[in-house]
């Protein structure tokens, strides 16, 4: 943590960047007087892969640029073969979440949320999808699932039927689900 903090401080940046950063307390990875803003820019290619950039402005929203501290990847048409069982039994349309990443140092300020936002934001504007997916990888402290389903994601073993082959194979127990319409971010 003291190491990413230092890093920041040796970037090559504008002088009142640098003097932003230098506030940020180790124990809080916050600038008392500074709170992080964020913001995120989404792009989605034409073989259907997206991808939301989040830069922290240390300084305000006006700074032109800031650092780029996560990124959120997604497949508007997933390959995932227990995700496409999926859109067959449901007849639906699926988009599949691949990784939300913030920087550790930064989490908790709702950047990670922001990149959901901005995720489904712009699959609603691209339309034809019907729900978004994904493969949750916590690793047994339940924080991250618990994340995913104050989002409105649930575990897939919890609404689609027991017998479902996926559901007993590796990829079917972490697969969670949010119809796109409900999802709250």
């Amino acid at each position: 943590e003291q190491a990413f903090l230092e890093e920041l401080r040796l970037l090559p940046l504008a002088d009142e960047r640098n003097a932003a950063i230098a506030e940020i307390e180790p124990a809080t990875f916050a600038a008392p007087a500074l709170p992080p803003r964020f913001t995120v820019h989404t792009t989605i290619n034409t073989d259907g892969f997206g991808m939301c950039q989040l830069y922290w402005h240390p300084v305000g929203d006006a700074h032109p640029n800031g650092l780029n501290v996560g990124r959120l990847t997604f497949a508007v048409y997933s390959a995932d073969e227990a995700l496409l069982e999926v859109e067959a039994l449901m007849q639906k349309s699926a988009a599949e979440l691949k990784n939300v990443d913030v920087v550790h140092q930064l989490r908790g300020f709702g950047a990670g949320v922001a990149l959901v936002r901005h995720m489904l934001d712009a699959l609603r504007k691209r339309g034809g999808i019907d729900f978004v997916a994904l493969h949750h990888f916590d690793r047994g402290s339940g924080k991250l699932v618990s994340w995913f389903e104050s989002m409105g994601f649930v575990s897939a073993t919890d609404v689609l039927p027991a017998d479902l082959t996926l559901l007993r194979s590796p990829s079917g127990k972490d697969l969670m689900l949010a119809p796109i319409d409900l999802l709250e971010v």
